[in-house]
């Protein structure tokens, strides 16, 4: 994964024009690094043409637009457990995160991070190769 993570690192550099050295794993998207949706679609596609994969599924598109359904045992708009536990798999702090706050969907999208992005990528590798 340190293949991955260096690449795209490069990718969100030269996307939004910031200095590497500013960039690591747990960089949040939104709040540390200032994407935007359109910044957001860029990196998706610059990655898709660097690893030859197309990133763009049913989940991490629901994700980044916030179509996230909310689970019936879920209060007003705050994520239920068993939401928290399927998006886990984007946001690896998400459950640290929900144990000390609930967490709302609007504040999904600003929990993002570099990593988030890594996971993607190489969940999208390995599936090519099985």
């Amino acid at each position: 994964m340190d293949k991955i993570l260096e690449k795209i690192i490069d990718i969100v550099s030269e996307s939004l024009v910031i200095e590497k050295g500013k960039i690591n794993l747990k960089s949040l998207l939104v709040n540390d690094l200032g994407i935007d949706s359109l910044d957001f679609l860029d990196i998706v596609f610059m990655i898709e043409k660097e690893f030859k994969i197309k990133v763009r599924d049913k989940d991490f598109d629901k994700l980044a637009r916030l179509d996230v359904p909310i689970d019936g045992e879920s209060e007003e708009d705050h994520l239920s457990k068993n939401d928290i536990e399927k998006l886990s798999k984007w946001i690896p702090d998400l459950k640290k995160l929900s144990e000390e706050n609930s967490i709302t969907r609007q504040e999904l999208y600003g929990l993002l991070t570099i990593e988030s992005v890594v996971l993607l990528v190489d969940n999208k590798l390995k599936s090519i190769m099985n």
